[in-house]
């Protein structure tokens, strides 16, 4: 199918040992055959041929290279099988070329040796994409990796990259340049990583240059404190980012404090995800408190399964939320052996202090998810509680779920004055019956009592009202008088004077 195009071989590369004839087939050699090619030529099977034809005819949404092995993964329809008898340079041709095209992938990618010098022609073809949104890269190959920094750059429809792999230097290179990218997904395998701390710490720095970042998640790597530091830079001067996943990394509670010094200062981060960083205690979590305690805090949910929780822990969080009103999710693993009651009536306090209906008004009124299993009843029915929008509302019912007899000996100083007040305050607690689990009678027989006791405990004050009032006007009125006598005293001795005169 060459035909007649001109052809040139420009140089000679080395492929696992193997000199390979590297040809320059350039857009203008695709171009010129674009019309003519037979498709069955250039693919290996049926389903190849298929997405082939579709991304000419510009119809394919997704394209994911997978190797010919069983990788137990179940078939989609834009599996593209690599075998002997594809053409990856006519495949980035037409990848290149499509507009419709959302979904790339690499997943544990392997070329024939004789399809290897047709990588690079494939990816010059993919980099002249412009509307691939999702890149997802299961695969550690040079010609893969070493390219992506040109497809980030020629891209601004590219909005998220998935890399699992173990050479994170080369993913810190192609981050370099400006991209457009919101979604960076980096995840380790097992916790190697051939490049070391170096790989993750040239991510975090190039991170700095990608300010339109929104999500990041760093999974498996188990980097440690100079990766924390470098994080929490990044953390200090990135201005949108509302989602942060460091799971299954050697984080400590030395590395937390880090992070929650820089998280403290972000006021965009919404959901932060810990899980099975195991190296976290109390101490830590202790730490993480200056997050919630921060005037800039927006976060909403925060996820530490499989970090061991006891009471030293519930505590530490119950001390660091006191006063948050951001967080609705946290997400921590129970365990029976380390959690007693200690631990649970933190948390109760944190939720609804009863030693006064001020500090209950006080309490946290956002919490209202956990993931914890099993939970004591009093603070499943607190959580119940918070669901309620309206955040008075919520204080509203716990104080009237702790007090159903109401002190009204405070207001007798004001007399009348705040029984409508308080009746009113009373009736609109009537929307929240099915969250109190009182029946609408015995609600009303709460509300006759606090007018009872209301009269009760002013009956001289409203009988001696009256007398009083009229006391006051007598005294007002006699006042008055005083004041006229001394003005006719004064105008008396003035007409004596000139009298006498």
């Amino acid at each position: 199918y060459v035909r007649s195009c001109a052809v040139s071989v420009v140089d000679v590369i080395i492929v696992d040992g193997h000199k390979i004839l590297r040809m320059n087939r350039d857009i203008n050699y695709y171009n010129d055959l674009v019309d003519e090619i037979n498709l069955n030529d250039i693919t290996s099977s049926k389903e190849n041929y298929k997405i082939l034809q579709r991304l000419k005819d510009n119809e394919q949404r997704s394209v994911v290279m997978i190797p010919d092995i069983d990788i137990g993964r179940q078939s989609n329809d834009g599996d593209f099988t690599v075998r002997d008898g594809d053409d990856l340079g006519w495949l980035g041709y037409f990848i290149g070329k499509s507009n419709q095209l959302s979904l790339l992938g690499f997943h544990q990618f392997q070329a024939e040796r004789e399809q290897r010098e047709q990588i690079y022609e494939m990816m010059e073809g993919i980099k002249r994409n412009q509307s691939i949104s999702r890149l997802v890269i299961d695969t550690d190959h040079v010609g893969i990796i070493e390219n992506l920094g040109p497809l980030f750059g020629g891209n601004k429809n590219l909005k998220s990259l998935h890399y699992e792999g173990e050479h994170t230097l080369n993913v810190a290179s192609a981050l370099e340049v400006p991209s457009s990218l919101t979604c960076l997904n980096v995840h380790g395998q097992d916790g190697l990583d051939d490049d070391g701390d170096e790989g993750l710490l040239g991510i975090f720095t190039a991170l700095r240059g990608q300010a339109q970042l929104e999500q990041m998640s760093i999974l498996g790597y188990n980097f440690g404190r100079p990766c924390c530091e470098a994080l929490g830079t990044l953390l200090r001067t990135t201005s949108r980012l509302t989602q942060l996943d460091l799971g299954n990394n050697a984080i400590d509670d030395l590395g937390l404090s880090m992070l929650a010094a820089a998280a403290g200062l972000n006021c965009h981060i919404q959901r932060i995800f810990l899980v099975n960083c195991q190296d976290i205690t109390a101490v830590g979590l202790r730490a993480f408190g200056s997050v919630f305690q921060s005037v800039n805090c927006n976060l909403q949910y925060l996820d530490i399964r499989s970090i061991r929780i006891d009471d030293a822990g519930l505590e530490a969080l119950a001390t660091g939320l006191a006063g948050n009103k951001s967080l609705n999710t946290l997400r921590f693993d129970r365990d029976d052996a380390s959690i007693t009651g200690t631990g649970w009536s933190a948390l109760s306090t944190l939720l609804c202090d009863t030693s006064s209906i001020n500090n209950i008004y006080l309490s946290n009124h956002t919490l209202r998810n956990f993931g914890s299993g099993d939970t004591p009843s009093n603070i499943v029915q607190y959580l119940k509680l918070n669901e309620i929008y309206d955040r008075r509302a919520v204080a509203k019912c716990k104080i009237l779920l702790h007090h159903p007899d109401l002190n009204v000996e405070p207001f007798f100083l004001h007399k009348l004055k705040f029984l409508p007040i308080v009746m009113s305050w009373l009736q609109s607690g009537t929307s929240y019956l099915f969250y109190l689990e009182e029946s609408h009678d015995k609600y009303q027989r709460r509300e006759l009592s606090t007018v009872y006791k209301f009269i009760r405990g002013m009956p001289l004050t409203t009988v001696d009202g009256y007398w009083n009032q009229r006391l006051k006007d007598i005294h007002s009125k006699k006042r008055q008088l005083q004041l006229d006598l001394q003005m006719l005293e004064d105008d008396e001795r003035c007409v004596l004077k000139r009298v006498r005169r």
